[in-house]
């Protein structure tokens, strides 16, 4: 379904009020603008309350809208989608990335390698720290962020594919031991890589990006 499909109705201010919404008539924006929470009208001394309505059937009047706001409004629908399937794949790649440092620097600790345990936790420290900023500003929808994260996820199975065969013919000359836990964890992180690599180029995470944008600037 193309941007242009999105349905009439009142989206979110593309001019960057997030306390108003704005009527989309199904092909252009209009002038008509309502609050979210609108200030309640002052009442008079002994006036009984009244509560307030909006006219649902007034026909809004398109007009010339500035060229420097989006031609469409976002696609909420895609919003939704895109978003839930961004925190599932940030969740899912911190869990296994502090797996894999804990496991990593607990197999050098227990070989009496305590120097190089040291150095494999600061270094997974440290990328975790990074992994997390690069995910938040992709939450903030800086498109610069997510094309990042598309090269080093794609770096990432790459990576993942030549260890796992390297894991493989260890664990063939050895047939148990670390290299089958070498397989198992690649094979893990490839499919992880993989599944990132789909989400970050999908339409419906740039679709919650341009919505993230809209409601930051």
């Amino acid at each position: 379904m193309a941007e242009t499909d999105s349905p009439a109705g009142w989206y979110p201010d593309p001019a960057g009020d997030s306390t108003k919404i704005r009527y989309w008539n199904g092909s252009a924006w209009t002038v008509s603008v309502r609050e979210l929470f609108p200030a309640p009208s002052p009442i008079p001394d002994g006036s009984p309350l009244q509560p307030t309505y909006h006219d649902k059937d007034a026909t809004p009047q398109p007009y010339e809208y500035p060229s420097f706001l989006p031609a469409v409004p976002p696609n909420m629908a895609l919003v939704k989608k895109g978003k839930k399937l961004l925190i599932a794949t940030i969740i899912i790649f911190l869990v296994l990335d502090f797996f894999i440092i804990a496991f990593n620097s607990s197999i050098m600790y227990v070989s009496d390698q305590a120097q190089e345990a040291t150095f494999e936790l600061l270094q997974g420290i440290v990328r975790f720290t990074l992994e997390c900023i690069l995910f938040f500003l992709i939450y903030k929808g800086h498109n610069w962020a997510r094309i990042t994260a598309i090269v080093l996820f794609s770096f990432g199975l790459l990576i993942g594919i030549i260890l796992a065969v390297v894991g493989a013919i260890e664990a063939f000359k050895i047939g148990i031991g670390t290299g089958i836990i070498t397989v198992l964890l690649m094979a893990v992180i490839v499919g992880i890589s993989a599944f990132a690599t789909i989400v970050f180029c999908s339409r419906s995470l740039r679709e919650y990006q341009r919505y993230a944008k809209l409601l930051s600037s």
